[in-house]
């Protein structure tokens, strides 16, 4: 269950990796906004780490789950999931100073890293 949790972590990293350079490939302007109002560019590390931290994240709530809310433990963890990608996806939407085409990247950051981890992290091996 270990190998196979940490693969999807491992996976859910890759596929935002992807997702930025098919960013890249296809000329889209890899950017975010700061607090100040800004626009900078997105490094591959931050994408990395942030994709990383996520899975993470998901693979702790889904164990604490495990160990405290026993049969009832995938359902709330799939709610917990659904929740933070529409929170990041809503968060992106609504974002006034990225265009479309930002927008869209960003959200296919996230829903990349959301698909990898909720159909690996629940798997048992």
């Amino acid at each position: 269950m270990i190998l196979a949790r940490t693969l999807g972590v491992a996976g859910a990293t890759a596929a935002a990796a992807l997702v930025w350079v098919l960013g890249l490939l296809l000329d889209a302007d890899v950017e975010t906004v700061r607090k100040s109002g800004e626009t900078v560019d997105l490094p591959l590390l931050y994408v990395v780490v942030v994709a990383l931290l996520s899975g993470i994240g998901g693979w702790a709530a889904l164990a604490l789950l495990e160990r405290f809310a026993g049969a009832r433990a995938l359902p709330l963890w799939y709610s917990l999931a659904t929740a933070v990608l529409l929170v990041a996806l809503v968060h992106t939407a609504l974002e006034t100073q990225l265009s479309g085409g930002q927008r869209l990247w960003l959200g296919g950051l996230c829903v990349a890293v959301a698909v990898v981890l909720v159909t690996t992290l629940p798997r048992r091996a």
